[in-house]
């Protein structure tokens, strides 16, 4: 019998978190409910506070051009991240005041240098606007390794999210000093405007809904809604953790009332960004503009084409900039001025990567300084008694489920065995009370009583797993079992940039509930149904895993009492990497805010004091480390197993 798919549950979860929505019924009920909501979205992308580090802003090059200049410059919008901009300032800036618009890009091959964007940039100078053009973080020169197509999503933004940073909220960050940054200067007047497309459209409509100085807001090929965005795959960037249990995308562009906001899509675009889904969050945001008498500042575009910032969507933008900003027109589309394109060598800061000064702060480096302030705050709590872990330990435990967000373990579930292969495999399908049905393998002898068995935890699936041979070859009773969305559950969506999840992982996400969590549930419900099928309380689990599958081993081995030992192998000993996740790695792994409650050290420490073998300790980049380097990660593990006293039930092995 099928079971519900994984893509199709995420979808059914969303809708039903979103489904008792209704509009504020008054501007009093809105302004509560807008206060709330920043909040909520300040919290889940993880956005920095604002702090008072001076801008510096650093002028390299000028180039002159008729009518305008291009400035390449950087201005630091944290004392250790840097950010490399292109401004294009009009000659009239020069006797008089002039709005400014900052453009954020999407994902274009050359990010801030695309010749896409460089287009709307002249067309915006010769209208008269001071333009400023930056890179997103980890985009464009802002890569540790620049090039053109660097991506700054996947498992190199994703070492963002352990510390409970999110690109989204990086970019938000960014943006709010990039505006400090345009104030600051005697040549704007103090309106400011800002646009982009795709992922660019994204940090559009974020920037305008969260920082009311922006006075007219135009975000392209981007705005669909929340649930939309779970029929398709996305960017990191685009990902705001939990979003679907507070609010739906018409309240994030609601936001920007009273200001000014045009919203373009395009007719043949993808699902996520069609004018329909678009639709349903406008027709949210109208009822809000409504409240405040600005209807007419709201306003949606359709062009016909495809994903892009083409000549229509740019002078449609054009129109709407000129009449909020300068008070010129009725914001209907202005005619583009002449450009001429420039090479990227023109536009490039730095020719020589190498020279980028030490204060540039690269996406990983930076996420791994903010983590290892939590790792070290765990450390200290290094205990030195019994009563002392006990305490810490069940403490680590709420926060984990918290971040989790752990489901119940279903009462309901069962096995339901199909027809044996031969008379040592006996395929079997777990089903829950959800419509969840997970395909496994029995290999061993189903009437043995009081037994050990084996469970192989492996994010690959039954018969990767079977390949992988993880467990001893004297061992008996084993059973493989395909977790949700791995192996025949997995979700439609093929790998992106290296981690084989990527999209079912920004999913569960979306609806606040990590694979991760998912996965030790359905380990428990396995368990949980395998001793109902038999009969009696009297078997016992042993845990398997190797590489990004031994984290959902960990702390499923930590929750049950069932599971009496646990093998791990090849194990990463920390979500903190100041470089990419090792390609292969599994995003459902990587939680947002996961090192609030431990380290993978710290969290391996509640499996104490049950027998404990780790076999090869990786960085979280990939690398085998020394012996003495894997003693020392596990430190902290090994002084629970000490004040335990259960010295001799945790062993290294290093090859």
């Amino acid at each position: 019998m099928p079971g519900i798919a994984f893509d199709a549950w995420v979808q059914n979860q969303a809708k039903s978190l979103r489904q008792n929505d209704r509009p504020p019924s008054s501007k009093e009920m809105w302004e509560t409910k807008r206060t709330e909501l920043l909040r909520q979205i300040h919290v889940a992308a993880g956005i920095p506070a604002v702090d008072d580090t001076a801008l510096n802003p650093n002028l390299l090059k000028t180039e002159q051009r008729e009518g305008y200049t291009i400035q390449l410059m950087t201005f630091q919008s944290q004392e250790d991240i840097a950010v490399t901009a292109t401004l294009y300032v009009p000659v009239i800036a020069a006797k008089e005041k002039v709005p400014a618009v900052l453009c954020v890009h999407g994902h274009w091959g050359w990010a801030r240098r695309e010749p896409t964007v460089h287009a709307r940039c002249v067309g915006l100078v010769k209208l008269g606007f001071l333009v400023m053009v930056v890179d997103a973080f980890g985009a464009g020169e802002r890569h540790h390794n620049p090039a053109r197509g660097r991506y700054h999503g996947s498992l190199y933004g994703a070492t963002l999210w352990p510390s409970g940073q999110t690109l989204l909220g990086r970019q938000v960050y960014d943006n709010h000093r990039a505006v400090d940054y345009l104030l600051s200067r005697p040549d704007v007047n103090g309106k400011i405007g800002i646009t982009g497309a795709s992922g660019g459209g994204n940090q559009t409509m974020y920037a305008g809904a969260l920082d009311a100085r922006i006075t007219a807001v135009v975000p392209v090929c981007s705005v669909g809604n929340y649930q939309a965005y779970l029929h398709a795959a996305c960017c990191l960037c685009e990902v705001l953790p939990k979003a679907l249990t507070f609010t739906e995308e018409g309240n994030i562009l609601g936001l920007v009332a009273p200001r000014a906001l045009m919203v373009i899509n395009a007719e043949k675009d993808g699902i996520q960004f069609s004018p329909p889904e678009a639709e349903k969050s406008i027709a949210s945001a109208k009822q809000i503009f409504a409240l405040y008498g600005k209807e007419k500042h709201l306003k949606h575009v359709v062009i016909d084409s495809g994903h892009d910032y083409n000549l229509a969507m740019r002078q449609a933008m054009y129109g709407w900039m000129c009449y909020h900003l300068q008070g010129v027109g009725d914001g209907s589309p202005i005619m583009e001025p002449k450009s001429v394109p420039e090479e990227v060598a023109t536009l490039t800061c730095y020719p020589e990567p190498e020279k980028r000064p030490k204060n540039f702060g690269f996406l990983p480096t930076i996420a791994a300084a903010v983590g290892r302030k939590l790792h070290q705050q765990h450390d200290k709590l290094f205990p030195d008694h019994k009563e002392m872990w006990e305490a810490d330990s069940i403490s680590m435990g709420k926060r984990l489920e918290t971040i989790l967000n752990t489901p119940s373990v279903p009462q309901d579930a069962a096995i339901r065995w199909l027809d044996p292969k031969d008379e040592n495999n006996f395929p079997f399908e777990l089903e829950t009370k959800e419509g969840f049905i997970h395909y496994g393998v029995f290999r061993g002898d189903r009437k043995a009583e009081q037994r050990i068995v084996h469970v192989v935890v492996h994010l690959g699936g039954v018969e990767d797993a079977i390949e992988k041979k993880l467990v001893p070859d004297n061992a008996k009773n084993i059973i493989f079992i395909d977790l949700r969305a791995s192996g025949k559950s997995k979700s439609k969506w093929g790998p992106v940039a290296g981690s084989p999840d990527h999209t079912s992982a920004e999913h569960a996400i979306w609806i606040g509930r990590p694979l991760l969590g998912l996965w030790q549930q359905d380990l428990l419900t396995l368990i949980k149904a395998w001793k109902k099928q038999r009969g009696y309380d009297l078997d016992r689990f042993r845990l398997y895993a190797v590489r990004d599958s031994a984290v959902v081993a960990i702390i499923t081995a930590a929750t049950s009492d069932d599971v009496e030992a646990l093998e791990i192998k090849e194990v990463p000993y920390s979500f903190v990497s100041d470089q990419p996740y090792a390609s292969g790695t599994h995003l459902g792994t990587i939680v947002p805010g996961i090192l609030n409650a431990g380290d993978i050290p710290h969290l391996l420490a509640r499996v104490a004091p049950k027998p404990l073998t780790i076999q090869t300790v990786l960085s979280p980049f990939g690398t085998p480390i020394s012996p003495q380097g894997s003693h020392e990660a596990f430190r902290f593990t090994y002084q629970v197993y000490k004040i335990l006293g259960a010295e001799d039930a945790i062993e290294i092995k290093t090859n």
